[in-house]
């Protein structure tokens, strides 16, 4: 069992929201980062905590040349001090998150890894993670820097959860292999590998009917998505649970 900090406020180190309009999360309090630092605390987050200044100047004030960017990035580490918000470190050449500060993007994906690795999380935790995060990160941001880092991520917490699913389908706990299941392919409902574990969870819930009934939609989707053709292609069903009875031909008895 990993265990992983708390996503509430109180009792937890300092953190850096990036699920939302970014913030900083400590002491109980949320606390509004100013204007103009608040893409460079994204920037060094989403990039590992440390990033040179030269690029980061570079890619955050890209409008004139070197000398403006450089004061652009010292006007805001000024701005961060000033609000007495030191969640960032600098010298010279680098600039980095201070240690004892944590990112929610950093929690995130540990708890990803963890799960496509196998690992069993606190009760509860799971829902948590999955909740915090299914907004996406940085929601509303256009930058071109931001979009390959947010659907990196939203692919590991998908493939994550798909993992919890088909975990939870081979423990016998079919119920909750469901209800995740579900959450997945309600994110992203052209995910194929996720509808296959939904039906087998759901013939494994003895409801063999919704298992077969979930599969065509998504067979139908796909074809509305990308035409007949690849509807056509998708043709394995869920297999019949025992006991189950045949299904009727058109005018047969079905024996």
């Amino acid at each position: 069992m990993v265990c992983l900090p708390s996503l509430k406020s109180g009792g937890s180190p300092p953190r850096i929201c990036l699920f939302e309009e970014p913030c900083l999360v400590a002491g109980g309090q949320r606390r509004t980062l100013p204007d103009g630092a608040r893409r460079l605390v994204a920037f060094t987050a989403v990039h590992g905590g440390r990033v040179e200044r030269r690029h980061a100047a570079g890619v955050l004030w890209p409008v004139g040349d070197d000398l403006r960017a450089a004061g652009n990035l010292r006007s805001a580490l000024w701005r961060l001090r000033a609000a007495g918000i030191d969640v960032l470190d600098a010298d010279k050449r680098l600039i980095w998150i201070r240690d004892g500060v944590v990112v929610d993007a950093v929690l995130v994906a540990r708890w990803t890894a963890c799960l496509t690795a196998g690992g069993a999380m606190p009760a509860g935790t799971d829902e948590a993670y999955w909740r915090h995060s299914r907004g996406g990160l940085l929601p509303g941001w256009s930058e071109a820097w931001v979009r390959p880092h947010r659907e990196r991520l939203r692919q590991r917490v998908l493939h994550a959860m798909e993992s919890l699913a088909r975990r939870l389908v081979a423990e016998g706990d079919a119920v909750r292999a469901t209800a995740v299941a579900r959450q997945v392919c309600a994110a992203e409902p052209l995910r194929e590998s996720t509808h296959r574990i939904l039906a087998e969870a759901l013939r494994r819930a003895g409801r063999p009917v919704e298992a077969r009934a979930a599969y065509a939609a998504f067979r139908s989707a796909a074809a509305r998505r990308f035409g007949p053709a690849a509807g056509a292609t998708i043709r394995v069903a869920p297999a019949k649970t025992r006991g189950e009875p045949r299904s009727r031909t058109p005018g047969g008895s079905g024996r």
